[in-house]
């Protein structure tokens, strides 16, 4: 086992400031869960708006003396 002047004052210092140290873990670690948090937040937010257009769907009615040239003008208009 080392027994050196640092290692001994680290250990010393560690346990004589307990509470400043256990702050300080708790403010990294709430940081980290609050960036985890945002970056699954983004992620799934990322999945959804991509699959938006797939479940997008558009009902229009014709009348009947339309021909099918123009349905399908209209339906390339539509799809632009």
């Amino acid at each position: 086992m080392l027994r050196s002047y640092p290692f001994t004052s680290a250990f010393r210092s560690l346990w004589s400031e307990k509470w400043i140290n256990t702050l300080s873990v708790l403010t990294v670690a709430s940081s980290l869960l609050m960036l985890t948090l945002i970056g699954i937040l983004l992620y799934n937010t990322e999945i959804i708006t991509r699959r938006l257009p797939e479940r997008f769907s558009l009902v229009i009615y014709l009348k009947g003396d339309v021909g099918p040239e123009q349905a399908q003008e209209m339906i390339s208009s539509f799809r632009k």
